[in-house]
C-alpha cells in the first residue's frame, strides 16, 4: 500500500472521477478566462450592432416601400454568425492554418481590387466603381485586401 492511500488519500486522477465515470476529455476543459472575455465581448458588439442597425435601416426602408424593414438586420445577422464561426475555427486550429494563406490571399485580393476598373466586372456605386458584383450580391475587394495586409503585419 502506498503512503499517500495509507493515510486515507486518493491519487489525482481520480479525485474528480466517479466510478463508471469517463475521464474529461479535451472538450469537457473549462476555456480560460481571457477566452470568455472574448466571446462575451464579441457578443455584446454583436447585439449592440445589431440594435444600432436595425434602427437606422427599419424606419428608412419601411418608408421607401422597400419590405419591412428587417432585411439589413437578417444580413447583419448572418455575417455575425459567419464570423463568430470563424473566430472558433481559429480558436480551435491556431493561426498556423491562417499563415499558410497569406501569401494567396494578397495576390487574390490585389487581383481583386484591380478587377474593379477592369469594364463590366466592376461596379459604379454613387460615382465610384470599388465594387464587383452584380445586383444584390456586390463585395469590396478593398475589405478583403485591409485583411490581407493586416495579416502580413501582424505576421511579419
Amino acid at each position: 500500500m502506498s503512503a499517500p492511500a495509507a493515510r486515507g488519500l486518493r491519487a489525482p486522477e481520480t479525485l474528480n472521477r466517479r466510478k463508471g465515470a469517463k475521464p474529461r476529455g479535451r472538450a469537457a476543459r473549462p476555456q480560460p478566462l481571457e477566452q470568455r472575455m472574448l466571446l462575451t465581448a464579441t457578443l455584446c458588439l454583436l447585439a449592440l450592432g445589431a440594435v444600432m442597425v436595425y434602427s437606422a435601416s427599419s424606419a428608412t426602408t419601411l418608408l421607401q416601400g422597400r419590405g419591412n424593414g428587417s432585411g439589413y438586420l437578417i444580413k447583419f445577422l448572418v455575417y455575425g454568425a459567419i464570423g463568430l464561426v470563424l473566430m472558433r475555427v481559429l480558436a480551435r486550429d491556431g493561426l498556423a492554418r491562417v499563415e499558410s494563406i497569406i501569401a494567396p490571399l494578397l495576390v487574390v485580393s490585389f487581383v481583386l481590387v484591380l478587377a474593379v476598373h477592369v469594364p463590366h466586372l466592376g461596379v459604379s456605386v454613387n460615382g465610384a466603381r470599388r465594387w464587383l458584383g452584380t445586383g444584390p450580391l456586390q463585395f469590396e475587394p478593398s475589405e478583403l485586401l485591409k485583411l490581407a495586409l493586416l495579416l502580413y503585419a501582424v505576421h511579419a
